[in-house]
């Protein structure tokens, strides 16, 4: 997808610094305080819609790019949701234990030495 949206420059140092930022808000929130992640995560949104407004982006550009990431990544999400289902349910179902009950009557452990 093509966006009206005129390409400004901005520097590898400007780019990279609100990945920083998330990282070193992550470890803190993780690491140190044992938080969740999703506070770190609007951090590192934030710094980087900052970093865009500060290079003369306008906020209806940065929403756009927002939106335009996520759809991007939408498809693979929705696939890894579904591959999560999927094995959920086969966990549930039993499934995954008698692959794994079968499996080990089929290959013993002796197999591998």
């Amino acid at each position: 997808m093509h966006t009206n949206i005129p390409q400004k420059d901005i520097s590898f140092w400007w780019a990279i610094f609100p990945l920083i930022i998330m990282i070193i808000s992550m470890l803190l929130t993780i690491v140190v305080f044992k938080g969740e992640p999703h506070v770190p995560l609007i951090i590192g949104t934030g710094a980087a819609a900052s970093i865009a407004w500060k290079h003369n982006y306008k906020w209806k550009e940065i929403e756009e790019m927002m939106f335009q990431g996520i759809r991007l990544a939408l498809p693979a999400v929705i696939i890894i949701m579904l591959v999560g289902l999927t094995i959920g349910a086969w966990i549930g179902g039993g499934i995954v234990a008698t692959m794994i009950y079968y499996g080990l009557k089929i290959i013993s452990p002796s197999f591998f030495w």
